[in-house]
């Protein structure tokens, strides 16, 4: 499979049709292999626009709605952005192209050294991924302006929210009842 390709056509076909208009985030998912943040029997599918399994019951966001909530951060790379339940990186990657600072805080070792080796193979030097309690965020760094939360939520705690700066924005999916 020719992934480059792939990543072109899930760029044209997925994302530009459902409203992701921002050059600079289509160019972050443009260049970012998200084959490598799957197991190697999913690479196939790596740019379908589906969540793809990663590791016991999590999964990689897809593409359209991954895109979108980035989208809708409106990030400049002045600004530092926390990315709760990173999962295996490929959020924290994508924000590294859009923003100064990336912070991703993970609860699972394996997801965390997975991270790490992403961000390494990669070179992504503005990104740190930490392993951690997400309900918590990330004090040290705060405030920040812009957090992403991947995955769903019932109720954003109050921790994180106060994690915010004055102007900051937060994204997530919100769990239906």
């Amino acid at each position: 499979m020719e992934f480059a390709i792939a990543r072109e056509n899930m760029v044209n076909c997925q994302l530009k049709p459902n409203k992701v208009n921002d050059e600079k985030v289509l160019e972050a998912f443009s260049k970012v292999p998200r084959e490598l943040f799957v197991k190697k029997s999913q690479s196939h599918h790596s740019y379908l626009d589906d969540n793809l399994t990663i590791f016991n019951g999590r999964h990689l966001i897809n593409p359209v709605v991954l895109a979108r909530l980035i989208q809708s951060l409106e990030l400049n790379k002045e600004q530092t952005v926390l990315n709760l339940a990173s999962g295996i990186g490929y959020g924290v990657v994508i924000l590294s192209y859009l923003a100064g600072t990336v912070i991703g805080i993970e609860s699972e070792k394996r997801l965390v050294e997975s991270s790490l080796d992403n961000l390494l193979k990669l070179n992504v030097d503005n990104a740190a991924i930490i392993k951690g309690n997400v309900s918590f965020g990330f004090l040290d760094q705060s405030p920040y302006d812009a957090i992403l939360i991947e995955g769903s939520v019932d109720k954003v705690p109050e921790i994180i929210l106060n994690q915010l700066s004055n102007c900051g924005r937060l994204v997530t999916i919100e769990n239906e009842d």
